[in-house]
């Protein structure tokens, strides 16, 4: 369960994680992700070593929990629209985001707003894994 700041919230950043809802994926159900990259920047992943770029840095990336090996059909180097924003889950390896052809890329708009607190930490892998009770209260 999360706080989300409202959705007149336009000023993503990556490392921001933010709930969307892209119509026809996920039987337009809500999804959160973590903002990799916004208009302008050019997006990169080596998917054999498992690191993302953006405007050929690497990111330091702890939050996640495995490398990112997972390709998805998006083609890269990618440089992300003005008005949309490339997200990605922390769950790499097992997440459907801006990787796929089916998200792509997710405009603004379709972006609910920006998760300001977590009240009651999910389990993700479909519930089998403990829920971490540390990572309740602000999101920074």
């Amino acid at each position: 369960l999360m706080v989300v700041n409202p959705i007149f919230y336009h000023d993503y950043k990556y490392g921001d994680i933010v709930i969307l809802r892209k119509t026809g994926v996920f039987d337009n159900e809500p999804i959160v992700k973590r903002v990799i990259a916004t208009g302008g920047q050019t997006v990169d992943i080596d998917f054999s070593e498992g690191v993302v770029y953006v405007d050929g840095v690497a990111q330091d990336e702890p939050y996640t929990k495995t490398l990112t090996t997972l390709k998805e059909g998006t083609v890269f180097p990618l440089v992300v629209e003005e008005g949309k924003v490339f997200v990605m889950g922390d769950n790499r390896n097992n997440s459907k985001d801006s990787r796929s052809t089916q998200i792509g890329q997710v405009d603004k708009r379709e972006v609910l707003g920006k998760v300001a607190f977590i009240l009651f930490p999910g389990t993700g892998m479909g519930g089998m894994e403990q829920r971490d009770f540390g990572r309740i209260g602000v999101v920074k």
